[in-house]
């Protein structure tokens, strides 16, 4: 659930690398790729070395971009995809792609099942492009082996700005190899294309929905039932979690205290699957948690998490405060639930939502709560599932309020919400993988919104979107309402050119202040209903394709000359666009309704034709 996130396009150019002839570069993307290891667990990362020190490094995530070799340069063993492949062309299950390509489930954390992996061939750091992903990462060196070019080197050779690759086993991080070879040459020399030796690949490790990861804790019901009445319990072991509820387990906390400490060695296993969080339930299990309070202080430590079809936590009457990076309140994935009332949730570190969901979907639910962040990259709200919040206040003083990622949602009712983020809600798909791509929506009723930042009250990029208002207070200070537009790319959120936002407005007794923008690649469509008023200008720019509509009991106040593709009244008359001496101009060969006539509008302005 990170801002500057991978395409899956990665995924797919290897694969075709792996059978057809090269093509002229490859991406390879962190914790995206098949790593050297026969094991189906490992994987690798690329990070730039932001900061070196006596047992730790500190890094930027990114890709690497490398020139693919000539035809038969190199060898080496298959490529698992379960996908619907030609026959003999990948090996292992059957499936519909990209799904299937794990051998079942979605796509794990790694994107790729297990089997024998191809082999690019060995690049020097110097040939390749590496680009951040605006993702960081503290990784600890105990017990961490380090290469450079296959040959053993010691935290001396490593420099700031140098770029590194991360190699896991399952979740634990097992060397850092200095530069960019990320597979470490398993290959054999043969004629062909890359890989024509080792075409067939494994059955693969299972992904999705039943991925368990490799977590692990000091309490545990494992297919049984456990309480913790008035207690105090803690796990400071890195990935080592507080609770844990497995196989049909479940366990009951009540006015108890769960303390966490000791890193995660995994970010994706802790985003993913709750490594190393303070209470996690897996598929099928379940844990409740009343009158307690969860504190975590290390990376990559949520607090609660539901992980898997089946798994559900519910939180009552309960402090939860996380203090490093990737550590969130409420986390659910891969079809996890989590219930919340009266839950007063503090975050500090970068990338710390209160409520979150992430790979594969999940749904939380609050209500009554609190929902406090502090640190960058965290919002009040981050889906990439189903989040509902119910009466719930908060801020999020170094982010957005929220944030929703592909074919997600968030729901709003009854609550009053401040972000200081870039926008005040963002509604967007990354290239991670993380989200299906289809439409964003953000509804909120009856509730209070405030973004104390210079940014659009929305901004809405590389997807389609519905915005959905009714009755909401609004309270920003940008002057724009609404941004839908393309981005330049940097953070890998689509294909630059072809990333706008689509979005549709709905607004009911609703009262609207601000501008619409809309770029040359993105759509706005505004709806105005139960006595909605909107004041401001629409695509003044005249850069986009905006559509209006209004009912017989809303208004559109006109503060700037404006540009719609069309605009519909319920008002034959007009008398519900106030002009205040501002034109309005239509597109005429798609508005033929208008008969490309021009219209005297209240306030002497005018509705015309585009020229």
């Amino acid at each position: 659930m990170r801002f500057g996130k991978i395409t899956n396009i990665a995924l797919t150019a290897l694969m075709i690398a792996s059978v057809t002839a090269a093509i002229p570069t490859t991406t390879y993307a962190a914790a995206s790729q098949p790593a050297a290891s026969q094991s189906a667990s490992t994987r690798i990362k690329y990070g730039k070395v932001t900061a070196v020190t006596s047992s730790k490094l500190t890094l930027s995530l990114g890709t690497v971009e490398m020139p693919e070799p000539p035809a038969g340069a190199q060898g080496g063993n298959g490529m698992q995809a379960a996908g619907n492949t030609p026959a003999g062309a990948f090996g292992g299950m059957q499936g519909t792609p990209p799904d299937g390509m794990n051998g079942g489930g979605q796509t794990p954390p790694d994107g790729f099942g297990g089997g024998n992996t191809a082999q690019p061939p060995r690049m020097p750091s110097g040939e390749a492009a590496f680009t951040p992903s605006g993702k960081k990462l503290t990784v600890d060196l105990s017990g961490v082996s380090i290469t450079k070019m296959g040959q053993t080197a010691s935290l001396s050779d490593i420099s700031k700005g140098d770029i590194i690759t991360l190699v896991y086993s399952g979740s634990k991080l097992s060397e850092i190899k200095i530069g960019t070879d990320p597979f470490g040459g398993q290959g054999v020399d043969a004629p062909g294309a890359p890989g024509a030796s080792g075409a067939a690949g494994g059955q693969g490790k299972p992904g999705g929905q039943d991925a368990k990861s490799d977590v692990t804790a000091k309490y545990t019901a494992d297919s049984t039932s456990k309480s913790i009445t008035s207690k105090k319990i803690s796990s400071s072991a890195a990935d080592t979690s507080v609770i844990l509820a497995t196989n049909g387990g479940r366990y009951t906390v009540k006015n108890s205290s769960l303390t966490k400490s000791g890193s995660t060695s995994s970010e994706d296993g802790s985003n993913f699957y709750g490594l190393n969080a303070a209470a996690v339930a897996q598929s099928g299990s379940s844990i409740a948690v009343t009158g307690s309070r969860i504190t975590t202080d290390a990376d990559g430590a949520n607090a609660v998490f539901a992980a898997g079809e089946g798994a559900k936590v519910t939180v009552k009457d309960t402090t939860i405060t996380t203090k490093q990076d990737s550590s969130r309140g409420l986390d659910a994935t891969l079809g996890g639930t989590i219930d919340a009332s009266d839950v007063k949730i503090s975050t500090s570190g970068a990338h710390c939502a209160a409520l979150a969901t992430d790979r594969g979907g999940g749904t939380v639910t609050a209500s009554d709560s609190v929902l406090n962040t502090a640190g960058e990259g965290s919002p009040c709200i981050y889906s990439t599932g189903d989040i509902k919040a119910v009466s719930c206040t908060g801020k999020a003083s170094g982010a957005q309020i929220a944030v929703v990622e592909g074919k997600n949602s968030v729901t709003l009712e009854k609550c009053s919400l401040t972000g200081a983020g870039s926008d005040g809600v963002m509604l967007y798909q990354s290239t991670s993988g993380d989200a299906d791509v289809g439409t964003a929506t953000f509804t909120a009723k009856s509730s209070t919104l405030k973004s104390t930042s210079s940014g659009p009250m929305f901004y809405v990029t590389n997807t389609d979107a519905v915005i959905d208002l009714i009755s909401v207070k609004l309270s920003y200070k940008s002057g724009v309402l609404l941004r839908a537009s393309g981005n330049d790319g940097a953070r890998n959120w689509g294909k630059v050119g072809a990333n706008g936002g689509n979005v549709v407005l709905k607004a009911k007794k609703q009262t609207l202040k601000g501008d619409i923008t809309c770029d040359s690649i993105s759509t706005v469509d505004v709806s105005l209903t139960g006595s909605s008023k909107l004041t401001g200008t629409i695509d003044g720019d005249n850069t986009g394709d905006v559509s209006v509509s209004l009912d017989s009991t809303s208004v559109w106040n006109v503060t700037g000359d404006s540009y719609v593709t069309s605009v519909t009244s319920a008002k034959s008359d007009l008398s519900n666009i106030k002009s205040n001496g501002h034109t309005v101009y239509y597109d005429s060969s798609k508005c033929t309704a208008l008969g490309g006539k021009t219209y005297a509008l209240p306030g002497g302005g005018s509705l015309t034709p585009a020229k």
